[in-house]
């Protein structure tokens, strides 16, 4: 419970949601010159940009309204509890509520305390049958209010927190790219194989092999405390520590999943989004399900080598998928791939050099958990 006095969303604010132009209309699309805010536009805290501008033919025709320079922007549809501040005057579509404070609110005070709601949100949400929130229930939300000068004391201090969060994510990415970067110097573009490398298919270069399901029914089949068992969304092009799952023994027996050694690269067949065509590298013994190759390690190559070659091959692997409205890559795919094979000494240097960069990366990585696990204490602790 806040120790604040807590007042509805709706007392506090004016609420409003946008709306779509007509798309047959290209009068109201052409080129137009108001921005125009989709879901996709609210990556960062400010939105200074928007993909798509409406004409003022458009914004006329359409419920789509002007929303000005400090409101906050709202998910409400769909993606549900993304938060925004405007940092130019815009309109949005009917998926975003546009929110402008009365001065008793500072906008950067609420845009935290509304980031502290997502999960809530979405669980009312998951209870509706399109996955949506309406302005009443928007308009009913509790909003704790310190006075003024303690609501900016707030958001100075998460916004330092957040900035901490944003600039170790970055030297993190950074440490990613230093990985690339080295095996182009060393190597060449695998895609293009300037050096001239000799060519091997990957399935006459490594066993490959796909894993299974175990039965979602049986909850036997599942534990806690069981064998990792990885995810085409968990790959990414890194190091797989952990799964958000685990398999037992029965579930194990009773599917086609496999423990794979580590040093296993995992190789997601398809997925949604950019899952497709990603890359990783199990460093513990797990399993995995259907929809990840398994290309498991020998002495003829490099793990980390391969790793790295495969991840700069992500859009050519892509390129490659088969299928109707979401195409996939499949084992015959991916065995047939060619690969560019540097000399296994060579592979082995960057192998060693790789190593060094994850090192670091790791502590890196280290100081963000703890710098998250502090952020989210932070918030608790304002917003309960």
């Amino acid at each position: 419970m806040s120790k604040w006095k807590m007042v509805r969303l709706g007392d506090v604010a004016e609420i409003s949601s946008g709306g779509t132009p007509s798309r047959s209309v290209l009068e109201y699309w052409q080129n137009g010159t108001i921005p125009w805010v989709k879901i996709g536009d609210i990556k960062e805290k400010y939105i200074s940009r928007t993909g798509e501008m409406i004409t003022e033919l458009g914004l006329k025709n359409s419920s789509a309204k002007i929303i000005p320079k400090g409101a906050l922007l709202y998910t409400i549809f769909a993606t549900l509890g993304e938060v925004g501040i405007l940092n130019i005057d815009a309109t949005t579509n009917q998926a975003i509520a546009g929110i402008q404070f009365s001065d008793i609110v500072n906008p950067n005070y609420a845009y935290y305390f509304l980031k502290s709601l997502k999960k809530s949100v979405e669980a009312i949400g998951r209870g509706v049958a399109q996955n949506n929130i309406n302005q009443y229930i928007l308009k009913n939300i509790l909003i704790p209010l310190p006075p003024l000068d303690e609501q900016k004391r707030i958001a100075d201090v998460l916004d330092k927190a957040s900035e901490l969060i944003k600039k170790r994510k970055e030297q993190i990415r950074l440490m990613d790219e230093l990985a690339k970067s080295l095996f182009i110097e060393m190597f060449g573009d695998p895609v293009e194989n300037p050096m001239g490398w000799n060519v091997k298919k990957l399935g006459d270069l490594a066993h490959i092999e796909t894993g299974g399901t175990p039965a979602r029914i049986n909850a036997n089949n599942y534990s806690d405390t069981g064998i990792p068992w990885v995810k085409t969304g968990e790959i990414a092009a890194g190091y797989i520590l952990s799964t958000e799952e685990r398999i037992t023994e029965l579930g194990m027996e009773n599917s086609n999943c496999k423990l794979l050694p580590v040093n296993t690269i995992l190789l997601a067949m398809y997925g949604q989004g950019i899952t497709r065509g990603k890359v990783g590298l199990l460093k513990i013994v797990a399993t995995t399900n259907q929809a990840c190759a398994a290309i498991l390690p020998n002495e003829s190559y490099s793990s980390e080598y391969l790793l790295q070659l495969l991840d700069l091959c992500y859009n050519n692997l892509r390129e490659l998928s088969r299928g109707g409205n979401q195409p996939n890559l499949n084992l015959t795919i991916v065995k047939e791939y060619n690969v560019p094979l540097a000399p296994l000494l060579l592979q082995n240097e960057f192998a060693d050099r790789i190593d060094a960069i994850e090192q670091q990366k790791a502590l890196l990585q280290n100081g963000l958990t703890k710098m998250e696990t502090a952020y989210k204490a932070l918030m608790q602790e304002y917003f309960g």
